[in-house]
């Protein structure tokens, strides 16, 4: 698996796999205009997650086969 860092990018059906191993597949990603992402995880609409790539930790994975470069 690599890093989120080295990939570099988000992908609707990328599976992210933290330092616990807890997993979480993206189903959405919305730009909310002059401020941020919003990550949907596991089609948990009303759960969506700010995204902040400088805030984003060293450990975090995306599972092998689940993204495309």
């Amino acid at each position: 698996m690599k890093t989120l860092k080295e990939i570099g990018f988000l992908q609707i059906g990328m599976t992210l796999v933290d330092y616990k191993g807890n997993e979480g597949t993206i189903t959405g990603i919305t730009y909310i205009e002059g401020f941020c992402y919003g990550v949907e995880f596991d089609n948990e609409k009303e759960r969506m997650q700010m995204w902040d790539w400088n805030r984003l930790r060293d450990d975090v994975y995306v599972k092998d086969g689940t993204y495309t470069e």
